[in-house]
This record gives structure tokens, sequence and C-alpha cells, in this order.
């Protein structure tokens, strides 16, 4: 009888501890996720700030580009940071021939967009919106393109 219920209690103490030690790897999990998501929006909130900070000083993006000798460009990443960088550069000099994605449905613009490829018309540089993955991406376009992969922060952070 005591075998028993010694066999019970270590069977429920094992149960118990296998059951914390899943709980807390699936904690662990989505904190680290959470981290991810929170750097995420950081990078895109001091991207966003120092943008208009550029605006209110009158720092052209178009003018730098244009130093720069980039009149032809793509942008890369066309969710909400893309789309602003191509409504801000529609009107411009800089003729933005394509926006690349994965997710090649387009926003409703009048923007060819593309999935990354090594057959991507040339332009002068691409710009990278997804600034805070740019690492992988620029790794991954260099492989297929020989002109410049640029990230957006640093073109922004050069106007201020």
């Amino acid at each position: 009888m005591v075998g028993k219920i010694l066999s019970f209690i270590v069977g429920i103490t094992a149960g118990i501890i296998s059951g914390v030690t899943g709980s807390l790897k699936c904690f662990e999990k989505k904190i680290i996720k959470g981290e991810k998501e929170s750097y995420k929006f950081r990078v895109y909130y001091d991207l966003t700030r120092k943008w208009v900070e550029a605006y209110q000083l009158d720092k052209s993006l178009e003018e730098l580009l244009l130093d720069k000798k980039y009149e032809s460009i793509a942008i890369y990443g066309m969710g909400d940071v893309g789309y602003l960088l191509f409504r801000e550069l529609e009107p411009s000099r800089i003729k933005v021939k394509y926006g690349i994605d994965k997710s090649t449905i387009g926003r409703g613009i009048n923007l060819p967009i593309v999935a990354p490829s090594s057959d991507m018309e040339k332009v002068d540089a691409i710009i990278v919106t997804a600034i805070f993955a740019f690492d992988d991406i620029q790794k991954m376009l260099e492989s297929m393109v020989d002109y410049p992969v640029i990230p957006l922060d640093d073109l922004i952070y050069e106007l201020c």
C-alpha cells in the first residue's frame, strides 16, 4: 500500500514538474517574441521620429539621393514604411521603378511589386524599409544584384 501511495506521489510530482517546465518554455518563447516585436516597433519609432525631424528641418530625401547619384531606385518592403517612402518620392525626380516584397500583393498604388529575384530590373540602388532585418535582407539581395542595398534609416539619419 505504501508503495502504491509513493508511486502515486512520485507520478503526480513528475507530472507537475513536466507541466511547469513545458509552461515555462512556452512562456519563454512568448517573452522572446514580445521582445522582438518591441524592438521592431522601437526601431520604427526612432526612424519615424528622425524622418519627421528631417521634414521639419526642410531636409530632402530626394536631394540626398540625387547627391548620391541614385536617380532610380527600388523599395524593398512594401508595408507601411515602404508605402510612405513611395508616397514621398512619387512626385520627386527620383524614379521608383518597383517595389520588392515577398508578398507581391499591391497596396492600391501605381507601382509594380515583384518578389526578390536575380532578374529584377537594374536600378541605382535598393532602399530597404524592413530595417530590423536589414542584415539578412542585404545578404540575400547582394547575392542577386550588383548595385547598392541601403537601409532607409541610414539615409534618414544622414539627413539630420
